[in-house]
């Protein structure tokens, strides 16, 4: 009799244990798996840009056919991408930390805060993956942080992710 109420206490204790597990991971918002630490922490990285050209067009095709594949149907969709998202790519060595370097990644569509070296701020969305090792972002980013024709082909950046805010494909 001891042993049964032992191991009913233990089962009951094991089920308190999941449900406020379960509690406490739904209730940091994110269901993705990625740690808080890259929604809370600032994380540096080097920012790039695609083309130094003020005319080219990039933004388009990571929405359309970057590796995310967030807005397969941009060219003809009724559902415009959001103004106030810029488009970037990200490392492929980030990506890898959380599943493959394609639209079933949970980082795919995510959105973050994305500081220049002049302190401004804006959201950014994860659209695609490259091997430079840095955030590349189109001409319109890199010239509102700062940076010309005539500037470094790098910036300093920092980054981290904004809970529960994800578009694209993802949502």
């Amino acid at each position: 009799m001891k042993l049964h109420t032992s191991l009913r206490s233990a089962s009951l204790l094991s089920l308190v244990l999941q449900a406020a597990t379960a509690t406490a991971h739904s209730s940091t918002g994110h269901p993705d798996n990625i740690p808080d630490s890259y929604y809370h922490d600032e994380h540096s990285a080097e920012g790039l840009p695609y083309n130094l050209c003020d005319s080219c067009s990039c933004g388009e095709d990571w929405w359309a056919q970057g590796s995310c594949a967030l807005f397969p149907d941009y060219y003809s969709s009724p559902n415009p991408v959001p103004s106030d998202v810029y488009p970037v790519v990200v490392p492929s060595s980030l990506m890898k930390k959380f599943g493959p370097e394609n639209s079933t990644n949970p980082l795919c569509g995510h959105v973050m805060h994305l500081t220049g070296q002049n302190n401004v701020t804006v959201k950014a969305a994860i659209t695609d993956t490259d091997t430079s090792g840095g955030f590349i972002m189109c001409y319109d980013l890199w010239e509102l942080f700062g940076y010309d024709l005539n500037s470094p082909t790098y910036m300093d950046l920092s980054w981290k992710l904004i809970p529960n805010d994800t578009i694209g494909g993802n949502d």
